[in-house]
């Protein structure tokens, strides 16, 4: 039985917040990732392609015809969906990250001991916003002090419960501070590493969509990842 051809409302979906990115011409870094982005849903059209012209193919029995057809998608699968496109793109961001990340440096906390005593009492009032019924990181935003070397300092220098937080909630902050602090260098390195985490949410996308098109089963992998099948095989097993 044949599977419904992909369409190009569903290709649209792979990849939707790419229309959000900023334009090849602004860097090679956004180049290479609209790029890659575009071979993704290129990918996946051909295989598209590929499984219908078997799915017309009468000399072969029902039974090859689905055979050819989970081996188109399972070579797709296998060789990756716009594999080397996505890696040089990864290739990209990475560096623009790594240069950005050269201007984004959080304050310290010096070893003066009045400094070392004023971090400790930061640390304590944050710890006693849990008493107020306050999320602490929601509270420092509002009170519009992440900007503060001496409150940023103080929490980035010592383990997340020693604010009263958690490591999650620690993170959350930093990325807050980071904001305020280096708004233009912190604002393009989480669209980046959004970006990257967008270019390979939509590889899976697209192999769940071949998976379905050439009609194979899956399968958690032991390394997290996903184990493609032949579905008339997975039933003899």
């Amino acid at each position: 039985m044949a599977t419904a051809k992909i369409s190009d409302a569903q290709l649209g979906m792979i990849g939707a917040e790419e229309a959000r990115w900023p334009s090849s011409d602004v860097s090679i870094w956004w180049r290479k990732s609209h790029e890659a982005m575009a071979a993704i849903r290129a990918g996946v059209r051909l295989v598209d392609i590929a499984i219908a012209q078997q799915e017309g193919n009468h000399d072969l029995s029902d039974a090859g015809r689905l055979k050819a057809i989970a081996q188109i998608g399972l070579a797709a699968i296998d060789a990756g969906i716009a594999g080397a496109e996505v890696a040089a793109a990864d290739r990209e961001i990475d560096r623009r990250v790594a240069h950005v990340s050269t201007a984004i440096t959080l304050p310290e906390v010096s070893n003066d001991i009045a400094d070392v005593m004023l971090a400790a009492e930061i640390r304590a009032f944050i710890r006693s916003q849990h008493g107020s019924g306050n999320d602490p990181v929601n509270y420092l935003y509002k009170q519009k002090v992440m900007a503060d070397q001496r409150v940023v300092a103080a929490v980035s220098a010592a383990p997340a419960f020693l604010s009263g937080i958690d490591d999650e909630q620690k993170t959350q902050f930093l990325a807050r501070a980071q904001l305020q602090m280096f708004p233009s260098s912190a604002s393009e390195q989480q669209q980046l590493l959004k970006a990257k985490i967008a270019l390979h949410d939509a590889v899976a996308a697209a192999e769940r969509m071949v998976g379905q098109r050439a009609q194979l089963s899956s399968r958690p992998g032991a390394d997290g990842g996903v184990i493609w099948e032949p579905r008339i095989l997975a039933k003899v097993a």
